[in-house]
């Protein structure tokens, strides 16, 4: 029953801002080397990012996100 109902839950993609968040900070290390998620931003639902110099970074730690 639990491991249905974790599967259940890790079944929806991106849930909220804070799991995009997440996935946009992954995808940036991935693919582009960088913290930096611009091409990204879209998954944070333009609500959990930061911004610094004009450039976007996810406002969760890099060690949280993987």
């Amino acid at each position: 029953m639990i491991v249905a109902f974790l599967y259940y839950l890790s079944s929806c993609y991106i849930n909220c801002s804070n799991d995009g968040s997440h996935f946009a900070l992954v995808s940036a290390l991935v693919n582009d080397k960088t913290t930096e998620i611009c091409n990204y931003i879209n998954y944070t639902a333009k609500i959990d990012y930061a911004v610094k110099d004009g450039k976007f970074y996810s406002d969760r730690l890099p060690g949280n996100a993987f």
